[in-house]
């Protein structure tokens, strides 16, 4: 009975020793690195039947910077052939030019062609590898090679602890499915949570949201207010092996910087303070819910419990109205997204800071009224209008037609929102431009309503009658507006207790003149200058109405700092989650006042 038995490898061809006496030794006056190179260059095992020598080591591989090995060997060894001569000057012991001339001699082809001491281009050549300068400069080369590879070696080894930090800083943990009931938030927040968990690729974990093909929200400062929300709620926790690039860490500069020992890269690394990682970029983490057994169940248990609090039959009058005042929103941020997407596709300019206000304001008013498929007509006859007016005034600023697209937007929102019986057509989504995912949960998955041809007042005919509280009333912001504007409270608790002893209309003045050191304080991009004027310049004018209506500039600071509670937009996305440009203005103001306040925890900028 045949039995099967494994192939075998054939046997090694065994290897003769050169057919002719050769020896190598140190070139007179050649540098030791230069001697060392030759001496592996022409270290060999032996000779294979057909005439190829096998050599210890391949010439590019004895040091790959050098590209002309065979000349850098010639300076540092002379190696002679016994029995052979030079066909050109006769020279005898036979000095080859490479190994390639040797390994034809040993398949029977007789010297050719100069040799190493009469190929004057190569004495040359063996010339400049022998020079003081050239030595220099290699040595030079090698130098620069060496602190590459260590700073290579140093920032790999940084990167991986940064790692660790981040992981330490914020590790995978589970709680019971029973905590859910505990966990609270704003109808918006509960609703981009849920939104989230609907239409990410994946909830275990849920991908990055600027890796997501369709946005969360039509608005990327929305998109980040939300993101913010959900993480201050504890729905949703930073998981740890989000890509490093997505945390705040420390560069190797910085832990250049804190070594002790800056000697060598090697002693850099063991005297390096360790990395600490506290933010990180909202769009960049990845999340997970971190509620159940695992956090490949988890998602489940917390879209049951999202979706049993943001069914609108359970809801109280003030959360159906906060779904409502959702739903508008939506309305007026997808026209605003559908606008700027047909400028751009007619080759126009992005609307300018100075006109946005306008276009927000326009789209906001439409929008208690239409429903979203009426104000992507209106939004479509603007833009189509400023690509006309390009086309007939082609050496006109194209910046001026965009501007006169939401000078026409403007106007057909106010007359849209005047005359209920101006009848408009009705877009459909267009597929260039998906509904963001926000914007899909809340009308098909909440309401059960087509997202373009459901309004404001469809939504509250079809809303059913709110549910009746009964004992203490329920608390419908949750965590989100309680946990996340601690800093605010904090700030507005403190200014409270000191706000006699300053001179409030002094306070006001300097609040709005110091509007250059309060750009150079804020961490990041938090807003545009104007829009930061406009800030400063309405909480400021909100104190002054109240100390000239009452008298009271104590009233005054603390109604300027709590305006501060209007402008929600996270400040620069370094910091994350951690603070909103409100915060930063109010906590500028307070310093103002009365010098920076004493937190638990310092302020995260």
């Amino acid at each position: 009975m045949a039995t099967d038995t494994p192939p075998t490898d054939p046997p090694a061809p065994e290897l003769r020793p050169l057919p002719h006496e050769m020896t190598v030794t140190p070139r007179p006056g050649a540098q030791p690195e230069l001697v060392a190179f030759g001496e592996r260059y022409w270290d060999l095992l032996g000779v294979n039947d057909d005439g190829r020598i096998a050599w210890k080591q391949g010439a590019r591989r004895i040091d790959p910077a050098i590209s002309q090995p065979h000349i850098t060997a010639a300076a540092g060894v002379v190696v002679e052939v016994a029995g052979q001569a030079c066909a050109d000057c006769g020279l005898t012991p036979w000095q080859p030019r490479s190994r390639t001339a040797l390994e034809e001699l040993c398949r029977g082809i007789a010297p050719a062609g100069r040799c190493v001491a009469c190929d004057e281009d190569l004495q040359i050549a063996m010339a400049r590898q022998i020079d003081p300068a050239a030595q220099a400069r290699r040595a030079a080369t090698r130098q620069q090679a060496a602190q590459h590879a260590g700073q290579s070696r140093a920032r790999a080894v940084w990167r991986a602890a940064c790692q660790v930090a981040a992981q330490e800083a914020h590790p995978l943990v589970l709680h019971p499915a029973s905590t859910l009931s505990e966990r609270q938030a704003s109808v918006e927040v509960e609703a981009a949570a849920l939104a989230c968990l609907r239409y990410a690729l994946a909830t275990a974990p849920i991908p990055a949201l600027d890796q997501w093909p369709r946005p969360l929200s039509p608005s990327p400062d929305w998109t980040l207010a939300l993101a913010r929300g959900w993480y201050q709620a504890r729905l949703f926790n930073v998981h740890p092996d989000s890509d490093l690039d997505a945390f705040v860490t420390p560069t190797l500069d910085e832990a250049v910087e804190s070594a002790t020992d800056r000697s060598s890269w090697e002693a850099v690394m063991d005297t390096w303070t360790p990395p600490v990682v506290n933010s990180f970029y909202l769009p960049r983490v990845n999340w997970y819910v971190p509620y159940g057994s695992s956090i490949g169940t988890a998602p489940q248990q917390l879209d049951t419990h999202l979706l049993a609090r943001l069914d609108p039959a359970v809801m109280t009058q003030a959360r159906q109205a906060d779904l409502l005042s959702l739903a508008e929103r939506l309305i007026g941020e997808e026209t605003i997204r559908y606008f700027d997407f047909l400028i751009a596709e007619h080759n126009l300019p992005p609307v300018l800071d100075n006109h946005r206000p306008r276009l927000v304001e326009a789209a906001m008013q439409v929008a208690r009224h239409r429903c979203l498929g009426q104000t992507y007509f209106l939004a479509w006859q603007a833009a189509r209008d400023a690509a006309v007016g390009a086309q007939k005034h082609p050496r006109a600023p194209k910046g001026n037609m965009t501007t006169h697209g939401v000078n026409q937007f403007e106007e057909k929102c106010r007359r849209a929102s005047a005359d209920p019986n101006w009848r408009l057509s009705e877009w459909n989504e267009d597929s260039r431009l998906p509904l963001s995912a926000l914007t899909r949960l809340v009308f098909l998955g909440l309401l059960g309503a087509e997202p373009l041809r459901t309004s404001r007042s469809d939504i509250e005919a079809m809303l059913p009658p709110p549910r009746e509280t009964s004992g203490p009333a329920e608390d419908d912001s949750g965590p989100d507006e309680t946990d996340g504007d601690s800093m605010l409270i904090d700030l507005l608790r403190a200014l409270d207790a000191r706000a006699d002893e300053v001179d409030a209309d002094a306070v006001l003045t300097a609040f709005q003149d110091g509007y250059a050191d309060l750009l150079a304080a804020l961490p990041g991009q938090a807003g545009t200058p104007d829009s930061l004027r406009l800030a400063v310049d309405g909480m400021q004018r909100v104190g002054r109405a109240v100390q000239e209506a009452t008298g009271d500039g104590r009233a005054a600071l603390l109604v300027a700092c709590a305006a501060a509670h209007a402008y929600p937009n996270p400040a620069g996305d370094p910091h994350g989650a951690a603070v909103t440009v409100g915060e930063v203005l109010a906590y500028y103001l307070f310093s103002i006042a009365s010098g920076p306040p004493a937190f638990e925890e310092p302020p995260p900028f």
